[in-house]
Formats: structure tokens, sequence, C-alpha cells
């Protein structure tokens, strides 16, 4: 097969083997000319905030968990437990590994984060205080670095109470269907600190 200008092959290496006659410094001051504004933006750009989770250290000692059960109490006086959901409702509306809490405690200005430079196990400790119950444990010592840094910054904490009487769904082998089971673990509270 013919083309206008010689064999197929020919026309071929004409497009694809074209020498490029410049010198190796002038394509790396070509590259470095494209790439470097590139770089510079992305540098320049904000690094996306994380939010910090974690689970309080230290609330099972020092009486903490009576503290936290006095507030279950009052909670359970102001409000039906699992959010008034029968048995059947669970099974309805919820699936396996869903926990329905008795009750459902959070809130956000309630809890103060403060560091405790004078702990005698850890300088970096960082107390966790609460207005009503008080000191309620610490933050967990894996956790402080980066925790210090947002308290450093602005930032937003939400806090939620895990753990104490919670309802489930799981298969029953005899009964051949899903039943809602009953557990009771520890309390704990979770804290979410968010960067703002």
């Amino acid at each position: 097969m013919e083309t206008k200008g010689g064999n197929v092959m020919g026309f071929f290496d004409n497009i694809f083997k074209k020498k490029d006659k410049s010198k190796p410094a002038e394509k790396v001051k070509e590259v470095q000319r494209v790439v470097n504004p590139i770089i510079k933006e992305e540098i320049a750009k904000p690094k996306p905030k994380k939010d910090i989770s974690f689970k309080i250290a230290g609330v099972t000692f020092n009486g903490i968990q009576s503290k936290i059960k006095s507030m279950v109490k009052e909670e359970k006086y102001s409000s039906e437990p699992y959010d008034g959901l029968s048995n059947k409702e669970i099974l309805e509306d919820y699936s396996d590994g869903d926990k329905i809490y008795e009750v459902d405690i959070y809130g956000s200005s309630e809890i103060k984060l403060v560091p405790d430079p004078q702990n005698k196990f850890d300088p970096n400790a960082i107390k966790v205080v609460h207005e009503e119950m008080g000191d309620i444990g610490y933050v967990p010592a894996t956790s402080c670095k980066r925790v210090k840094k947002v308290l450093d910054g602005e930032y937003s904490l939400n806090w939620k109470l895990i753990g104490g009487k919670s309802k489930y769904i799981e298969y029953d082998v005899e009964k051949d269907k899903d039943v809602v089971r009953t557990n009771n673990d520890t309390y704990g509270i979770m804290i979410t600190l968010i960067e703002t």
C-alpha cells in the first residue's frame, strides 16, 4: 500500500519518530515551567481538617460509673427507654449490628478538656471535666498530642454516652428467626473534636 509521499511505514515513521532537537537542559526547564505552578497550588491548598474521636479513659475508676448511672436515672424519668420502640419495631426498623441504647445522652458545652501538666504519670495528660460530675477521666495517651494541637486552635466538642443497657438483633438458630436481645455494658463516653 503506497501513500502519496512513499510507503505506509515511512508515513508512520514520520508521525511517531520525529526527532526532538531540543537540548536536555531546555527540556528540564520546560517541565519545571509546567510542573512548579501545579506544585505551588497544591501546597497552598488548605489541608482538610479531620475530626478526632476517642473514648474517655478512666471512667471505671473513682466512682464515675455511679455518677453516670445517676445521670442515666434522671434521663429515664424524662424520656422513654429505647426511644419508645417495641421489640417488634426494633426488628422492623433496625438490622444486625445496630445498638439501641436505653437512653440517649449527648451534648457539647457540658464537657471541657483541661491540660494537666502536673499529672505524675504523664505531663501531656489532658483531663476531661463534666460541669455536673466533675473529673470523669482522661484523653487516652495515644490521642493527647493530636488533641493538644486542636485545643490550641478553634474547635467544637461533641460527646455521647455509650454502654449501659442496649437492645440489638441476633439470629436465633433454635427459633430460626431474628430476635431482640438485651445487653448491659460498662458506661463510657465518646468525644469528637471538630476543628473549625
